[in-house]
């Protein structure tokens, strides 16, 4: 799903569908949910989408132009890099969470009409957590937008659970909202383990992530971890 924020300028049509039906008409329960995600997230409007990485996947494309630039953590989540390379815009990579780093991109990226700093609000492989103050601060200095994904931090972290948005206080300054309700919220059913190279990551820096839900109990997660155990000590991996 995708969540506008009411001070996001111009104006997005409603899309929603698989391959030729992006023009189909929305269902009444769509719009409802869609209503209720964006008063979750205290924004205008949200847009439904088949899952969240074809979100992610289209989003660039249909906001920025050649004109424009995006300046993205190095360690975004691959539906993030896959649509900044979809897209015709100006591309900066700063370094992970390293905020000297992503000033120093911004103040080269002046030159261009719009900059939006992109960001995964968790990182999901090894647990952190983007320093959203300081990126909306850098954000409001050099006049760029701001887009977080929160796929791993709704229904999770903030008061209320939208995400890292409310943790940081910073609801009123991000621009664009990325989510799912295929992980905390309990669309997915399974543990899924899976392993992250290159070109995902950076060469050098493979991970393993493990995906859970709020369906899955203490006993799954529990079984998990004997799994890892067992197999790191059948490899050497663990003592």
């Amino acid at each position: 799903m995708g969540v506008v924020p009411g001070r996001a300028s111009g104006s997005l049509r409603r899309v929603r569908g698989r391959a030729s039906t992006w023009t189909a008409s929305p269902e009444s329960i769509h719009k409802d949910l869609e209503e209720k995600i964006a008063h979750i997230h205290q924004q205008k409007d949200a847009i439904l989408y088949p899952s969240c990485f074809d979100a992610n996947a289209g989003l660039f494309e249909a906001l920025l132009t050649p004109e424009d630039t995006i300046l993205s953590d190095e360690l975004n989540h691959a539906s993030i890099i896959n649509g900044i390379h979809l897209c015709k815009t100006h591309k900066y990579r700063y370094l992970h969470l390293d905020m000297a780093d992503l000033e120093a991109r911004l103040q080269e990226a002046q030159k261009h009409r719009v900059c939006l700093v992109a960001t995964d609000a968790a990182f999901s492989v090894d647990g952190d957590i983007a320093p959203l103050q300081e990126i909306c601060c850098l954000a409001s200095q050099y006049d760029a937008l701001v887009f977080v994904d929160e796929c791993h931090t709704t229904g999770f972290l903030g008061t209320t659970g939208p995400g890292t948005d409310e943790l940081r206080d910073v609801m009123d300054q991000v621009t664009i909202i990325s989510s799912t309700l295929g992980k905390v919220p309990g669309g997915a059913s399974g543990i899924f383990v899976i392993g992250f190279s290159y070109p995902v990551v950076p060469k050098g820096k493979a991970r393993i992530r493990v995906q859970l839900s709020a369906v899955h109990s203490e006993e799954d997660i529990y079984r998990c971890v004997e799994a890892f155990v067992e197999v790191g000590r059948l490899l050497r991996a663990l003592p």
